[in-house]
């Protein structure tokens, strides 16, 4: 009634009839499903199923960079909104934060009754407002110069990129594996249909003359607040990482996700913020570093996707988006010449989708270009690696077991350390080092915290 339109809803246990394959019909569901509204009660957070739909949309947020799409209504007293420890009481922290709809006294009144047609009505008017939202981002992701296509590919062409077009697989030594229903281990190899269109760009590159001056301001206003803010805790940091006894010849690389849903509550300004404050305390120390970032120059697919489609969609194709990595600050660079820079990462303007695997890799490339004997990989990040396009065309966990395989690959380079810190997300599940979660304005008191003991330990084996 309120949009003029006719809108369907998905019910799970309404509309998947008996028979079905009740996870592959619902999965198939959620990547239709433009909103979720999880009825909370205690047996809401015990179902795995529930569990599994609710990190699913979690993601389709992170793919349109919001944070409203998951409306919850509150129906059933829950232990778990209030506990702190629990697997489940991760995914209640998140709920207590939504501005969700509290129907707790509501249950005993009858459908029909005006206290629940206001609140529906409520509702709707929220859901309304939302996919008015979705609406401009997706309109302003497509908003972007059309280029006339190639001419179509003859015949012959397209029987080639029928097979995998480029294997990344050659990154690590051992192929990325996954597991099958009885546990034997099953192939899973990562490969992109092409690598043509990726590049590898130095932030300055992309900040006008004029835009220079802006960006640096806007740096200078959050370091000045932050440093005021936190003048104790910075201080302290700087003493303890001066004083400390470094075991080898340490570098560190700093590699932030640069993905839509950084856009939240200005966390990127945080980050950007922060990362100017610790990198100029570790050159002081004499500590070489560098800040990297990772993103797709498109939402939905790119060129890549595009190249797909004239190829006539050969099935499984790989990623599909092209990569975007970002130089904010090289190790050749002082901190002051990059202020610039950071101010381009803090302003959201690059932010699209994620694809984390690869992007470690590259930062690890990177480490072999420098004469330092231990490298440190700090990756900065708030959940699992998104490609709408690539995801939409493959399986469903192709970039997250690329990004696992990555992980466990890494951890077993003797020269590396590899830490992980979650931006108002659980990281552990990938991480099995650094810092689980932590809010962006308090990103830096916690890095700043970890890092004489990173430092300290560079070289010894991590158990």
């Amino acid at each position: 009634m309120q949009t003029g339109r006719p809108f369907s809803i998905f019910q799970d246990n309404k509309d998947i009839s008996w028979g079905q394959q009740w996870k592959e019909r619902l999965d198939a569901e959620l990547f239709n499903v433009t909103f979720l509204i999880p009825m909370i009660t205690p047996s809401y957070f015990n179902s795995s199923h529930c569990r599994d739909e609710f990190e699913k949309f979690q993601v389709r947020e992170k793919q349109l960079g919001m944070n409203t799409l998951i409306l919850p209504i509150y129906y059933l007293d829950a232990d778990q909104m209030h506990e702190e420890t629990t697997e489940q009481s991760q995914m209640a922290a998140v709920l207590s934060q939504r501005n969700f709809a509290d129907w707790r006294n509501l249950r005993f009144k009858a459908l029909g009754s005006p206290e629940i047609d206001e609140q529906i009505a409520v509702m709707a008017r929220t859901i309304k407002t939302s996919m008015r939202e979705i609406q401009v981002e997706i309109a302003a992701a497509e908003a972007k110069p059309q280029t006339p296509p190639d001419p179509p590919r003859p015949p012959a062409a397209m029987a080639q990129f029928s097979v995998r077009a480029v294997d990344l697989s050659k990154f690590s030594p051992d192929v990325p594996t996954v597991r099958g229903r009885s546990g034997k281990k099953l192939l899973s190899p990562y490969y992109a249909y092409t690598q043509e269109f990726d590049e590898v760009i130095s932030a300055e590159t992309l900040i006008d003359n004029d835009g220079v001056k802006t960006l640096r301001a806007q740096m200078d206003r959050t370091d000045r607040r932050l440093k005021k803010t936190y003048a104790d805790s910075i201080s302290l940091a700087v003493d303890q990482i001066k004083a400390l006894t470094l075991p080898v010849d340490v570098q560190v690389i700093f590699l932030v996700d640069n993905s839509g849903s950084f856009r939240e509550d200005g966390r990127m300004e945080f980050i950007a913020g922060w990362l100017q404050i610790i990198t100029q305390i570790l050159e002081q120390r004499g500590v070489n570093s560098e800040i990297l970032g990772f993103t797709t120059k498109a939402w939905k697919g790119g060129q890549s996707r595009e190249q797909w489609l004239m190829d006539g969609k050969p099935v499984n194709p790989g990623r599909l988006n092209d990569l975007r990595h970002i130089i904010y600050k090289d190790f050749d660079q002082q901190v002051a010449d990059c202020v610039a820079n950071l101010g381009l990462m803090a302003s959201g303007r690059l932010l699209k989708e994620n694809i984390d695997g690869e992007a470690l890799l590259w930062a690890f490339e990177r480490t072999r270009t420098d004469a330092a004997s231990h490298s440190i990989i700090v990756m900065i990040t708030d959940g699992a690696p998104v490609d709408d396009s690539t995801l939409a065309s493959n399986a469903g966990n192709f970039l997250e077991s690329h990004l696992i395989a990555t992980i466990e690959w890494l951890n077993r380079q003797f020269d590396v350390s590899l830490y992980g810190v979650g931006i108002d997300h659980q990281t552990n599940r990938y991480f099995p080092h650094g810092i689980s979660a932590v809010s962006a304005k308090r990103f830096g008191l916690e890095v700043l915290e970890a890092l004489p003991i990173w430092l300290e330990t560079a070289g010894r084996p991590t158990e």
